[in-house]
């Protein structure tokens, strides 16, 4: 049959996946005006009329990427937090709960998922490394505790690739500081870089 239009919010609607029963598609959109600075939700379109669901529901984050989870339940999202980019798992009958899969002072910056077996493979970095690639064998369940991600603790995670490791050995690198100041109506994250000694 002939396109029909399903979304009409202001700003523009990414990645477009199917559920797992077909009946619904999941989207990365920015509702409000302004594109630069909308925060980028993850919505559930039914294919049928009527308002979509927001998983993102009074969650302060935004979503960068994100893959439907093995099981068709979940999906398996890359969020950002206090200066960090982590996995995050977001049940698709429950809008408003994250729960956290990684945790620590690091970036991902892209994933996958295999679709059987529930490994996920990651783009990881953080300030002193450049971008390696890593292994989630199995992800946590509901109740686990987040699994550290750092380059110097990895536990939990394999290390698929060291590409870089040669040209950060011998360099002294600045680690940078978390500061925090009071702004007009919040308090406001910063980072700095102190010299490397």
């Amino acid at each position: 049959g002939a396109p029909r239009k399903r979304t009409d919010n202001p700003g523009p609607d990414h990645q477009p996946t199917w559920t797992a029963d077909g009946k619904a598609v999941i989207t990365r959109s920015i509702l409000e005006e302004g594109y630069e600075s909308g925060k980028r939700r993850l919505m559930i379109w039914s294919t049928a009329v009527g308002e979509p669901i927001e998983l993102t529901q009074g969650v302060d984050r935004h979503v960068f990427r994100y893959r439907l989870a093995p099981d068709g339940r979940s999906v398996i999202a890359l969020m950002d937090g206090e200066g960090v980019w982590q996995l995050a798992r977001l049940d698709l009958q429950q809008p408003g709960v994250v729960e956290e899969i990684t945790r620590g002072p690091s970036w991902v910056w892209d994933l996958d998922v295999a679709s059987a077996a529930g490994t996920v493979v990651f783009e990881g970095t953080d300030a002193i490394h450049p971008s390696e690639l890593f292994v989630l064998d199995a992800i946590p369940g509901p109740d686990a505790e987040p699994v550290p991600f750092t380059f110097a603790n990895a536990d939990g995670l394999r290390r698929l690739t060291g590409f870089n490791d040669g040209f950060v050995d011998g360099r002294l690198l600045s680690v940078p500081v978390r500061h925090w100041f009071e702004g007009s109506n919040a308090r406001v994250e910063s980072w700095y870089y102190p010299p490397s000694t």
